[in-house]
């Protein structure tokens, strides 16, 4: 299946599909699940390939309905490497692609 990137911040969990047609089925696979999902802005521009999970065990839930859904994850660049491990939310996240 896909690999999704992640990035987490104290506010906000953060998917991103490698571009928004893989984006869509990710939301297709939450809401099948029956958990929901928003939409990403940054700087007020949308990005079509990112889904915010929100926080806390809505974030947690709908990380391991994809998981079990078949995605796997990694550590998008952009995260701080001080807040990056192998093991994060229950299960591995593979190291950030520089």
């Amino acid at each position: 299946m896909t690999e999704l990137l992640i990035w987490t911040s104290p506010r906000d969990v953060v998917v991103w599909a490698p571009d928004a047609t893989a984006a869509g089925t990710v939301r297709a696979t939450l809401e099948t699940a029956g958990l929901r999902w928003w939409p990403v802005q940054i700087y007020g521009v949308p990005r079509a390939a990112a889904t915010s999970l929100d926080i806390g065990v809505d974030a947690d839930n709908c990380l391991r309905a994809l998981l079990a859904a078949g995605y796997t994850f990694a550590w998008h660049p952009s995260q701080a490497p001080e807040n990056r491990s192998p093991m994060r939310f229950g299960f591995d996240v593979a190291p950030a692609a520089e």
